[in-house]
């Protein structure tokens, strides 16, 4: 049996507003709060975080075409998350991705996409 649960999300978002926008839209579906992150800490990814139930969720989104190192970029927004539950051998991971992505395609109309 686990000792503890990893909990982890990561699926895209379609860019149909603003990262702003969409921070505030997706926070409304999810009753959170995004905010602005300035730490640097996605580096060259503009970022809204929250955090809930001890996951950090950043909303992040294309980085400027002079600092995008993709092969090959694409024009979404992505929802991922940053567990800070300590890991044990014997963690379960639960992906709350199908979950989140569900609740807000159902109240907001964007499509979200399963990164596989």
């Amino acid at each position: 049996m686990a000792n503890n649960l990893t909990l982890q999300v990561l699926f895209n978002i379609e860019k149909k507003y603003s990262h702003k926008e969409t921070a505030k839209i997706v926070g409304e579906a999810l009753n959170l709060v995004f905010e602005k992150d300035d730490s640097g800490r996605w580096e060259e990814y503009p970022a809204y975080m929250s955090i809930i139930m001890g996951i950090e969720l950043a909303l992040l989104a294309p980085p400027e075409p002079e600092f995008d190192l993709r092969e090959e970029p694409e024009d979404i927004y992505q929802l991922t998350s940053r567990d800070h539950t300590p890991y044990t051998e014997n963690s379960a991971e639960v992906d709350l991705s199908t979950y989140l992505a569900t609740i807000i395609e159902s109240k907001t109309g964007l499509k979200c996409v399963q990164i596989s």
